[in-house]
């Protein structure tokens, strides 16, 4: 039984091939992933987008469909202007905004998430 484990648990593992850059990564390589930010602050409240991009507040959102699983609600909705949007609402973390909004201030391209 313990050799069977011990296939079993040896057969799952994979094998991984670390491969190391033959030459330091370039300046246009490395400009795909970042941007100087430059010395002016970035607004990281609104984000990437700025306010233009935030979905209306006091828009009427077409519900398609509301996902009940995991630890708060979330919705499928479409804005008045064929917008779509994942809306979570309760007491969980939002942390994807949060993080998204601190890598971009870093410089790092980021979509506009809200």
């Amino acid at each position: 039984m313990v050799l069977l484990c011990a296939f079993l648990v040896s057969a799952c593992g994979g094998r991984t091939v670390v491969v190391s850059p033959r030459a330091p990564v370039s300046v246009s390589q490395l400009a795909e992933l970042r941007v100087d930010p430059g010395p002016s602050p970035r607004d990281l409240f609104w984000g990437v987008g700025g306010k233009r991009y935030a979905p209306p507040a006091d828009a009427v959102y077409r519900l398609l469909a509301k996902d009940e699983t995991g630890f708060s609600v979330s919705f499928d909705v479409t804005s008045p202007d064929g917008t779509g949007w994942s809306a979570k609402i309760g007491p969980e973390a939002q942390t994807e905004v949060v993080v998204s909004r601190i890598l971009w201030g870093l410089g790092y391209h980021q979509p506009p998430v809200y």
